[in-house]
């Protein structure tokens, strides 16, 4: 773990709760991709389509979404140790409820319980360790809460495919439940590090409403695409509303006392162009998670297993690659090492949409660890890079807005490649180059990550 500095906000105490908070939150993020690996086999046990399973992924990064808009609020309002308790008890929940499910319904009222607690605890990570560590440490201590952000999304895959194909799907949130549990009881040792700043704080509940409705039209629309086509009115309607009532949220975020998030954040450059380049990596590499393990099976005929051990190496390379990131950006800078990410992610990127049935598992696996090795590169440095001019006072809004567009654009991300891989071969009558397609997309938003970084981050 990285040493603290003898800062008065880096005690103990405070080395604990975002020790916790990393756990939660890898936990939480591991859940959210497990399910990619395991979705054929939930839609035949639950009895539904695959079309109709895949919402059990699609509503966790909903659900992640219209979360993340509070957590400014809660961190102001309550307690830091009082936040995680309660995120860990909806883990909790929602491990229990995904692991007992008997139809459809309580499944993803577990995924929703599970969805929260990660959207809360996500941007209070990287707000927690902004504030509390100085300018020359804050790489190497994000770069290990990376692994929360990128190593689990990348290993859930691989463990999600193990499960299912050892012990049946409901076997892994058996093991999250008991995970969580530990938790749960390691949050009772935390100590209370922290009074709230503003107890007289007021919720703005109309703007909490906006957002949610904006949110869910825009993801209705990405998922319909899927079902009823791009020029169907069942897409723009959802998407043209969803815009429109997001573009309110934002507008009123400006015009009352207490807004859900201080829009001021967008007057720095760093934070401007850092939010742009990680929504653009978000949407290129969130995707793949869901992507490449329905490739792997149903194009290359491999099994739930062997889909994830072809993530494995990218896990595994997010394991090392994101602390090791940090560090680097700590002693040399952000530039050179989002530089070396940038161009790894699209090495990694623009081979796969030349994929094909014949292509070898171990070519597609060293492909996934380059690729992952650029996002590892990405993720802690630009986070870092991108909130270092932000006052302490704005550093939960910078984390908690940048999060939740984040997540829009993984939503986009992931609806625009389920439409590929499902359209084009009803329309071209090639299974191969819907996949293709799908690649090409996300090696498109890998090119656009490369340009603005090269451009803007210095």
């Amino acid at each position: 773990m990285v040493k603290a500095s003898k800062q008065p906000g880096t005690s103990r105490g405070v080395i604990g709760l975002i020790a916790v908070i990393i756990l939660i939150s890898s936990l939480g993020n591991l859940s959210q991709t497990a399910l990619n690996a395991m979705l054929n086999s939930v839609s035949v046990d639950l009895g539904v389509e695959p079309a109709l399973a895949q919402w059990a992924t699609t509503i966790y990064m909903l659900t992640l979404g219209v979360t993340v808009p509070v957590v400014p609020f809660l961190m102001r309002r309550f307690s830091y140790r009082r936040i995680i308790v309660a995120c860990a008890v909806m883990l909790v929940a929602g491990a229990f409820l995904a692991a007992v499910a008997l139809n459809f319904e309580v499944l993803i009222l577990g995924r929703i319980l599970q969805a929260v607690s990660a959207g809360i605890t996500v941007p209070m990570m990287m707000s927690v360790i902004m504030q509390s560590f100085p300018p020359e440490r804050r790489g190497g201590v994000m770069g290990v809460a990376g692994i929360a952000m990128g190593f689990s999304p990348n290993v859930g895959p691989t463990i999600g495919g193990i499960f299912v194909d050892l012990a049946g799907w409901r076997s892994f949130f058996v093991a999250l439940l008991l995970l969580s549990l530990v938790l749960l009881a390691c949050c009772a040792l935390v100590p209370q590090t922290q009074k709230p700043q503003a107890s007289a704080l007021k919720f703005d509940l109309l703007s909490f409403l906006l957002s949610t409705v904006g949110l869910v039209g825009l993801l209705l629309g990405f998922s319909n695409v899927s079902s009823f086509g791009v020029s169907s009115v069942y897409v723009w309607v959802p998407v043209v509303a969803g815009l429109a009532v997001f573009a309110v949220f934002l507008w009123r975020q400006t015009k009352v006392e207490h807004p859900l998030i201080n829009l001021a954040i967008m007057q720095s450059r760093k934070y401007r162009a850092g939010f742009w380049s990680l929504n653009f990596l978000w949407a290129s590499f969130l995707c793949i998670t869901l992507l490449t393990p329905l490739f792997v099976q149903n194009v290359m005929g491999g099994s739930a297993l062997d889909s994830g051990i072809v993530m494995l190496s990218g896990a595994a390379v997010a394991l090392v690659f994101n602390p090791l990131a940090g560090f680097a950006s700590d002693k040399f800078g952000a530039f050179p090492v989002v530089l070396c990410g940038s161009a790894l992610l699209v090495l990694g990127s623009v081979p796969m949409v030349f994929a094909d049935a014949g292509m070898p598992f171990w070519l597609v696996a060293l492909l996934q660890g380059v690729r992952q090795a650029g996002v590892s590169g990405l993720i802690s440095p630009m986070n870092t890079w991108s909130m270092s001019d932000l006052p302490h006072s704005l550093m939960t809004d910078g984390s908690s807005f940048g999060t939740v567009v984040r997540q829009a654009f993984a939503s986009f991300s992931t609806a625009i490649v389920m439409a590929f891989i499902t359209i084009i071969p009803a329309v071209a009558g090639s299974m191969l180059l819907g996949y293709q397609c799908a690649y090409a997309f996300s090696a498109a938003c890998a090119v656009l990550v490369f340009a603005i970084n090269l451009v803007r981050v210095r």
